[in-house]
């Protein structure tokens, strides 16, 4: 009878534990920035282009808009579309609020309630969680906002990348299949982890690694066409592949993708100010003290990821090798000017803080080196991420921040007037973003 009662109370509580971790991580994402929620914005380009564009152009065309990067964007153009079809246009940035939000909401999910070879504890799973959350790397810029969401499907797709298939439910899978669609058709994260979906397949060998396989591999296919598209019609942005040379890229990818998200950012800056050194990676002739820095960040950048391989080759842990080593390289070589910063290090540093994660295992009889020093890294980092989790420029302004409801207040005023949305660059220089809408 004791033994029935403790098993129903175990069982209850198995049960249970997900959903607190669930609702524990939603409300410390409303906590970094309530105001986003409690009077949504636009942010750069998702009010710009996207919005813009749904604004004046049939539904379907402003769907599938093809942006100057070269790649579709589903998370950005269907909530745009959506909300200019569907709401009054002062409620407009709630529908790409919202929609940013279900995204980071759906990764976290993943964590809490699926079946992961590599968090399979409720502690781990709320390592995880914080990971995703309190990445160093993880910046204000990429936060609830439907342009940036790409960003989080990637993130959505690393997590799915993680799950264990085999045996899964047909709806399981059926589910994850469809999150892979839509996130492989925003932005060219999902394309990056192509790769290790192929490991995933000779470790696994299921029906649900080839399903979920073949879906990203047919996404990065579409993806391929598009960019295809947009080259095609010279209607690629230039800057995108201008000026790539090694010695810059090679210092960024090891600062931005390896440094800083392990937590380095206050060391840094103890020695001055990092802008300012990877600014004078721009400048020739370059002095032997740059290309030193350069070689040193190559083979900083590979003596991370082979310490991290691990020597069962089908091990799960060399799935997130393969997904960082993919992602620092493509994501290099697709950034503008070769310089991976801000939110072009936000998936490859989450991936490399899962990757300790999964590192951080004490076993009996195994060297204790390695996962100490795994837990030990992934402690400064989320500590490092917690304390600056609510201090982000990209949350202020140096003015006052538009407000879209009065910005539309004047626009109706003034057909003429172009709102104003986040971020405001004054008194930085560049010009500030704006939404261009004149007649529907």
């Amino acid at each position: 009878m004791g033994d029935s009662v403790s098993g129903q109370g175990s069982s209850r509580s198995s049960r249970v534990a997900p959903w607190l971790l669930f609702g524990t991580a939603l409300a410390l994402v409303v906590f970094r920035a309530p105001r986003l929620l409690l009077e949504p914005r636009f942010w750069a380009e998702e009010g710009s282009i996207y919005f813009a564009t749904a604004w004046r152009a049939p539904w379907l065309e402003s769907v599938f808009h093809l942006h100057s990067a070269g790649y579709l964007l589903l998370s950005a153009s269907l909530p745009a579309t959506c909300a200019a079809r569907l709401l009054p246009l002062e409620w407009a940035p709630a529908a790409t609020t919202a929609a940013a939000l279900a995204v980071l909401a759906t990764a976290l999910a993943i964590v809490a309630f699926g079946r992961s070879y590599l968090w399979d504890s409720p502690l781990r799973r709320a390592l995880a969680c914080a990971v995703l959350l309190f990445a160093p790397s993880n910046l204000g810029e990429v936060w609830l906002n439907s342009t940036n969401s790409q960003v989080y499907c990637g993130v959505v797709s690393l997590c799915i990348l993680c799950e264990d298939l085999r045996g899964a439910s047909r709806r399981r899978v059926t589910t994850y299949a469809l999150l892979l669609l839509g996130c492989g058709l925003s932005g060219p994260y999902t394309s990056f982890l192509l790769p290790a979906f192929g490991a995933k397949l000779a470790l696994e060998r299921s029906g649900g690694a080839w399903i979920t396989g073949g879906m990203v591999a047919a996404t990065a296919a579409v993806q391929v066409l598009a960019f295809g598209q947009v080259w095609r019609h010279e209607a690629l942005d230039a800057t995108r592949f201008e000026r790539l040379d090694w010695v810059r890229s090679a210092t960024y990818t090891f600062y931005q993708q390896f440094l800083i998200p392990l937590g380095a950012r206050p060391w840094v800056r103890a020695f001055g100010d990092p802008a300012a050194v990877l600014g004078s990676l721009a400048r020739e002739p370059r002095a032997p003290l740059i290309v030193a820095i350069a070689l040193l960040g190559l083979l900083g950048a590979g003596l991370v990821v082979a310490l991290a391989v691990d020597r069962d080759v089908r091990s799960p842990r060399n799935l997130l090798v393969i997904s960082l080593a993919s992602l620092a390289l493509l994501t290099t070589v697709s950034a503008k000017f070769g310089r991976t910063t801000g939110r072009y290090a936000v998936v490859s540093g989450i991936a490399l803080l899962l990757l300790l994660l999964a590192h951080a295992r004490f076993a009996a009889g195994a060297p204790l080196w390695r996962p100490a020093l795994a837990a030990g890294l992934l402690a400064w980092a989320l500590a490092v991420g917690a304390l600056d989790y609510r201090r982000d420029e990209a949350f202020r302004c140096p003015g006052e921040c538009p407000r879209w409801r009065a910005e539309v207040a004047r626009w109706r005023a003034e057909p003429g007037y172009a709102p104003q949305i986040w971020p405001v660059r004054l008194p930085r220089e560049g010009p500030q973003w704006r939404v261009v809408l004149g007649e529907r």
